[in-house]
């Protein structure tokens, strides 16, 4: 389990993120102001984002990265790689 934030001139970015049935929970927070987050995640069998399946917007060296607009995320890694 792991939480933080940094400051933007924008306000803060919140981030949070635990282990759970066997998958990986992250949970974050974008200043409105924003132009988003490229959120960057092990590779998995499935994910959510805010609860509605999701895909990859592109792979990077192994990883899942996803283009997420500004607001309150929460994304599901369903059996994520170790």
């Amino acid at each position: 389990m792991g939480r933080g934030a940094a400051a933007s001139p924008f306000g803060a970015v919140k981030c949070g993120w635990q282990k759970k049935d066997g998958g990986l929970v992250l949970e974050y927070s974008i200043p409105a102001q924003c132009a988003g987050a490229d959120v960057l995640l092990p590779p998995a069998k499935t994910y959510q984002i805010d609860g509605n399946p999701a895909v990859p917007d592109h792979m990077d060296h192994g990883k899942a990265v996803f283009l997420t607009p500004p607001g309150e995320h929460r994304i599901l890694c369903e059996n994520p790689a170790k």
